[in-house]
């Protein structure tokens, strides 16, 4: 870390460092993120880490408690559904939006859309996960609206903190590859309501394959 950066900058890659562990499985849910280790870690100061701690709470993904501090977030069923909730409207509104933009030029759709074939096949989930993140975050940025791409983004992230990849992966990877599919399709003939239609039936989808899984991997409420 560049230890001449302003504090902002280092706020930030201190955040995003966080964010990519939770994101990888190196922070589990309900894990406590201890301050000595990051501050050496990142060459951070403890004030710029509790700053980026207040950060990843604003956005859901942890949670600072009295005399503990900073703890990665263990969401519930219930949170969970909430969550899908606003996220499938969100999905649903920027398929709709992108559609006319992406049947016009659909080049790097069908790209992300070959590379998640790809990894599938593999068995890659990192980089399937990858390809998925920018399938989606094209479809947001086509919608032309930031607002709704920065408040997808942040469920996304919040969704992470479940950590189902690990026993859902192959499902997912082949559920997922089958309702990308049906969203290109109706995106590529640019209607905005099959494209609304298929957007959420993907997020249902895939809220029932978490939902699937042992009450163990939930939270209580």
């Amino acid at each position: 870390m560049d230890v001449t950066a302003n504090n902002d900058s280092v706020v930030d890659i201190a955040a995003q460092a966080i964010l990519h562990g939770i994101k990888a499985g190196h922070y589990a849910p309900g894990q406590r993120l201890i301050e000595a280790e990051l501050i050496k870690r990142f060459s951070i100061s403890r004030t710029a880490l509790r700053e980026a701690f207040l950060r990843l709470q604003g956005d859901g993904l942890v949670q600072i408690e009295r005399h503990r501090g900073a703890i990665v977030r263990h969401l519930s069923k219930d949170e969970l559904r909430w969550t899908f909730a606003v996220r499938r409207e969100l999905e649903g509104l920027a398929a709709a939006l992108a559609a006319p933009v992406l049947a016009a030029d659909p080049t790097e759709l069908c790209r992300l859309c070959d590379i998640a074939a790809e990894a599938a096949r593999k068995s890659d989930m990192q980089s399937f996960s990858t390809a998925n993140d920018a399938f989606h975050k094209l479809i947001r940025t086509a919608s032309g609206n930031p607002v709704l791409d920065q408040a997808a983004q942040r469920l996304g992230n919040t969704i992470l903190l479940a950590q189902f990849r690990g026993p859902l992966e192959q499902e997912m990877m082949s559920g997922s590859l089958a309702e990308h599919d049906a969203m290109v399709q109706t995106l590529l003939t640019g209607d905005a309501t099959a494209a609304r239609v298929a957007a959420e039936a993907h997020v249902d989808a895939s809220l029932q394959r978490f939902l699937s899984l042992p009450n163990g991997f939930f939270a209580t409420p």
